[in-house]
């Protein structure tokens, strides 16, 4: 007789190896188990120490399913050792919340050295700014934070359907996290300024910016090499204390690349509403940017999209900018930018200090500047910008397409840069001539395809340029030249 012994000792172990590879590896579509974070340690009260047992239990993967009730004291961390990816999700925005604790020390949710396929989506973080303490204030103060302290990237995962609010530093932060998509969401009331109290928090020192400012908040920021082909879309962003979003490198060697920032609505962000800075390289695309600078004494600048930095290669395009406190677009970078499509209409409204609506002024030395098809048109209300386009600090500029109706002084100012080429641009001169060329400009050609019109004064003042061509199609004999150091004025036909 044949001994099957060995050969059921074998089946039942190929039984059982099949059975752990199933647990701990399940095949690919099969649906995650669901772990409910309920009140798991039984203290009668649900709390972020049930989230934290609720992840334990998920390994090596789950869906946390959080129920429609109030978690206090949060500060939930998703990190490794789920092989089979973590699904964290809420019944709802409102209906799920998860509240900081006081004085908040860490993001109240982070994910940190995480499998793929994390996705958090369907609550509300709430960071309870109102009660923080000036302990709170050397903390993260985030909100959500997809980051490794460790070095390690996180590969690619998803937010949506959040809301983000009440926090003293940032809503979503993403660093070395790699193709993370943040979408649908809403963050909001970020920083504390006197238009978001906080009034328990003293800053060590006065904000050196802006006046009242005790935390610099950020809507959603983008940062460092690890951060590349992050994708923020669809959200909408207000009353942050200082950038709506951000791509940023704060570790100078490690810029993010690849960024993709469109379809958001931002507004009433005390510097900026979306900017890139630093070596970052990316696109901003079909935004809503506007009221950017807030009320009282929220800001000075308030621009709408800005870049400022040794900039790899930014996009900038088809935004809508509008009612800002500064300028629509402020290009201070230095690298590569093209702007091209975007609808820039009654910035510079607290007042006419400001230079441009489009404004590239505040470049050291930019190189590589393209405007197209841009349109641009002044506030009704009596303010605006100096010009309608300025431009000093750059060369290898080129301006084609478009409109530009003039600020309060003329409709384009030139200073400090070289080549610049205007070609099928129609360029309203506002409170002063179509042109306005200052020092240190070289290399102008505006050519017969521009229109610049203005019915009361020179179409073009030229005060200290060399080697400028102007056609004749564009009334050279109303040109002015306005100077004690008789320029190389040049017209042509």
């Amino acid at each position: 007789m044949v001994d099957r012994a060995p050969l059921r000792i074998l089946a039942y172990g190929l039984f059982i190896s099949a059975l752990l590879l199933v647990l701990v590896c399940p095949p690919a579509g099969a649906a995650l188990p669901t772990v409910v974070i309920g009140d798991l340690d039984h203290d009668g009260r649900y709390t972020g120490a049930d989230v934290n047992i609720a992840i334990q239990q998920c390994k090596p993967g789950c869906v946390l399913q959080a129920l429609p009730v109030v978690y206090d004291d949060v500060e939930a961390w998703i990190g490794p050792n789920m092989p089979n990816g973590i699904i964290l999700q809420g019944a709802g925005v409102g209906k799920t919340l998860f509240r900081a604790p006081v004085p908040q020390v860490g993001p109240v949710v982070r994910v940190s050295e995480a499998p793929p396929n994390v996705a958090l989506r369907d609550f509300t973080v709430d960071g309870r700014q109102p009660e923080q303490t000036t302990a709170a204030i050397n903390g993260e103060g985030s909100g959500i934070a997809i980051a490794s302290p460790y070095g390690t990237n996180s590969p690619p995962g998803l937010i949506e359907r959040v809301e983000v609010a009440n926090l003293l530093r940032a809503g979503i932060v993403v660093r070395d996290a790699q193709g993370w998509e943040i979408r649908n969401s809403q963050i909001h009331d970020i920083g504390c300024d006197l238009d978001i109290l906080c009034p328990s928090v003293i800053p060590p020192a006065p904000d050196p910016y802006v006046q009242g400012r005790k935390t610099a908040g950020i809507g959603i920021s983008v940062t460092d090499a690890g951060a590349d082909g992050t994708v923020v879309h669809d959200n909408t962003v207000w009353n942050v204390t200082k950038i709506g979003i951000e791509a940023y490198d704060y570790v100078a060697s490690q810029p993010p690349a690849n960024f993709w920032f469109y379809n958001n609505h931002v507004m009433s962000s005390a510097e900026v509403g979306i900017v890139a800075n630093g070596a970052t390289s990316g696109r901003i695309e079909n935004n809503l940017v506007e009221q950017n600078g807030g009320t009282g004494i929220r800001g000075n600048d308030g621009a709408g999209i800005g870049c400022s930095g040794m900039s790899k290669g930014i996009s900038i395009t088809g935004n809508t900018l509008r009612n800002n406190e500064g300028p629509g677009l402020n290009l201070g970078c230095q690298g590569p930018v093209t702007a091209s499509g975007n609808t820039v209409q009654g910035d510079c409204t607290k007042s006419l200090g400001n230079f441009g609506e489009i404004d590239a002024t505040m470049s050291a030395s930019g190189s590589g500047l393209v405007l197209n098809n841009n349109s641009v048109s002044r506030p009704t209300n009596g303010t605006g910008c100096r010009y309608a386009l300025a431009i000093e600090g750059w060369s290898n500029v080129t301006v084609s397409g478009g409109s530009y109706q003039g600020g309060s002084l003329a409709g384009v100012y030139l200073c400090r840069s070289q080549q610049i080429a205007f070609s099928n641009v129609t360029i309203d001169g506002g409170g002063g001539p179509g042109f306005f060329i200052q020092r240190d400009v070289s290399g102008v050609q505006i050519d017969s395809s521009n229109q610049v019109t203005h019915p009361n004064g020179p179409l073009v003042t030229n005060i200290g340029a060399s080697n400028v061509s102007i056609a004749q199609g564009i009334d050279a004999p109303r040109l002015t030249v306005t100077t004690p150091g008789q320029p190389q004025l040049v017209s042509t036909p």
